[in-house]
């Protein structure tokens, strides 16, 4: 039953081109690299097509499949702004934000004042809402499918889950977990063997770099602006 489903990864879904400079190429290659450990775990871990994951990571990702489909599904009703407001509360909580955004900026991050670091924080995660509010914005029959699950070590977890598109092909979204204070959150996002975090990483400090915490901040609240404006047809 599985071999008439085609499997089409959607980098531009969750990855999209971001500031991106010629410079970044060789480093997001190089970056890259860091994840392939991860990679590897989750795409050889035991597969559990259909059956219900039994880890406390695995209901993170449970929670956010079914906020993305309830998005879908009233899309249309409820426009960008809707469907930022439902899908807001539930990604905060599912991702770990200010981990995420010290690993984007590397060496940068430190030498930010706290007003920086707070706007830096609060755009990179309105940026975020926006991406998944934009995109998950129409429904035609798709469904989540949990795959599989892989402990890495303590506090670190692999969580693999498929869309199911109305043409049986397959989206495939690896998660990355790490547990902080006794709760599970996600820190990256691997499509088509390519890392999130890696890649944000490789753009942003290029940005940082070259043009400055300004330009990197005024980037994403542009990017945020392009993506309020744009509904599907």
């Amino acid at each position: 039953m599985m071999a008439n489903i085609k499997v089409k990864p959607i980098l531009y879904m969750i990855i999209p081109n971001f500031l991106r400079s010629p410079k970044s190429n060789q480093k997001m290659k190089n970056l890259e690299r860091i994840t392939i450990y991860y990679i590897l775990m989750i795409v050889s871990a035991s597969p559990l097509l259909g059956q219900p994951l039994q880890s406390k990571a695995a209901d993170v990702i449970e929670k956010l499949n079914a906020a993305l489909v309830e998005s879908m599904k009233n899309g249309d009703e409820l426009g960008f702004p809707g469907r930022y407001r439902l899908l807001e509360p539930v990604i905060k909580s599912c991702f770990d934000f200010p981990y995420i955004i010290k690993k984007v900026t590397g060496k940068y991050w430190k030498d930010m004042d706290e007003n920086q670091r707070k706007m830096l924080l609060n755009n990179y995660t309105v940026w975020t809402i926006a991406k998944y509010a934009q995109r998950f914005s129409h429904y035609k029959g798709q469904g989540f499918e949990p795959v599989s699950e892989s402990e890495f070590r303590p506090q670190v977890m692999g969580v693999k889950s498929n869309l199911i598109k109305a043409n049986k092909e397959i989206i495939e979204f690896r998660y990355l977990l790490l547990k902080n204070k006794g709760s599970w959150r996600v820190v990256d996002i691997q499509v088509s063997g390519v890392s999130q975090l890696a890649m944000n990483r490789a753009q942003f400090k290029q940005v940082l770099k070259d043009e400055g915490f300004d330009a990197l901040n005024a980037g994403l609240k542009e990017k945020v602006r392009e993506l309020s404006s744009i509904e599907k047809d």
